[in-house]
């Protein structure tokens, strides 16, 4: 779920093979979506009919719907493969700007991340000379008249860029596009990465244990989100909790005030806690779990440098590794809901 700005928000609906096969809603929503193309693509239609709808069937295709309610205001049609496609990606008039389309392309582009060596799409060269600087931004230079022309009174141009070079640029960019917003509740901003015992972990992203316990501690992180790293075998990040309250004191204060929330025992507690005059019981809550945990080694790998886990707690910024690998994280288990009424207007179309 990609849910950027709560208000005014879209909601990106995936379209696969069960659409395919059963004619979904969606599915005749996307094709009206194309039908409304046809003046300036002639062959849409068809192109849909027989190129798209098939290739959905098997899964070589992805398309996409957005919605503000439930008016569609976004389509786009994604083929998988070494050489992958972005087909179509078209906006509502009434939602420009750029963040939108930004996020269009890092999403399709994590789509295809374990597939594809490069991305293409073909444009008219209007669109190209009007919106270069977008489409370099994310390392498409690489610029040629198209083998097929698919639009009428604008020549068509094909781009293309090798997946290593376009993921970098969406790896460096990602935490930026998603400061002050979230995707499915995962927000990119200056916090910490909280590593806790792996079954301890769990029992906080499943909302069991609301308070965790530091030796050493501060305050300055009330209201901020942590990630949680589950600490133990080999090691991943399970999801954010927010830190609602910190509060410092004896072992034994800490104890009584906060015994059930705790889900540890006594013993272990003191072992912990050893013979320290004060303790920070880190008071928890709104868990937000990834759909699956995400480990330290697929990330080093997206990234292409090793993260090494924290030991109690470790601070990032936007910038930094964390920060990067945090917002890569956070794009990976989204479930499609939610951009923000903010786009670049364009219309990629191709076969």
């Amino acid at each position: 779920m990609l849910d950027l700005f709560p208000t005014s928000s879209v909601h990106i609906k995936r379209i696969g093979s069960s659409d395919a096969h059963r004619g979904s809603d969606a599915l005749m929503t996307l094709s009206n979506w194309l039908d409304n193309h046809e003046s300036y693509y002639p062959s849409i239609r068809r192109w849909f009919n027989d190129k798209v709808v098939p290739d959905l069937k098997t899964g070589r295709r992805i398309g996409y719907l957005g919605f503000q309610g439930e008016a569609p205001v976004l389509a786009a049609v994604l083929k998988q493969g070494e050489k992958s496609k972005f087909c179509h990606l078209s906006i509502s008039e009434g939602f420009q700007g750029n963040k939108l389309g930004q996020l269009m392309f890092c999403l399709m582009a994590a789509e295809v991340r374990h597939l594809s060596k490069e991305v293409h799409f073909t444009l008219p060269e209007s669109l190209w000379e009007r919106e270069k600087g977008f489409f370099r931004s994310f390392g498409f230079e690489s610029v040629e008249i198209s083998s097929i022309q698919y639009r009428l009174f604008d020549q068509e141009l094909r781009c293309s860029v090798s997946f290593p070079k376009m993921w970098s640029r969406i790896v460096d960019r990602l935490p930026m596009l998603l400061t002050g917003a979230a995707i499915a509740g995962f927000q990119i901003n200056d916090g910490i990465v909280l590593s806790v015992h792996r079954n301890h972990a769990e029992s906080i992203m499943k909302g069991h244990k609301t308070v965790e316990v530091r030796r050493r501690f501060t305050s300055r992180w009330i209201g901020r989100s942590a990630s949680v790293y589950a600490a133990g075998g080999s090691g991943c990040l399970l999801g954010t909790v927010k830190i609602a309250d910190v509060v410092q004191g004896s072992p034994d204060k800490i104890w009584r005030a906060f015994e059930s929330e705790l889900c540890c025992s006594r013993q272990d507690f003191d072992r912990y806690a050893g013979n320290r005059s004060h303790v920070f019981a880190l008071r928890l809550r709104d868990p937000v779990p990834y759909e699956a945990p995400v480990s330290l080694s697929q990330l080093s790998h997206l990234l292409g440098q090793d993260l090494r886990p924290p030991q109690s707690y470790s601070a990032h910024s936007l910038t930094d590794v964390w920060g990067r690998a945090l917002s890569v994280a956070a794009l990976l288990h989204s479930n499609f809901s939610a951009f923000p009424r903010s786009t670049i207007r364009h219309s990629l179309e191709s076969n």
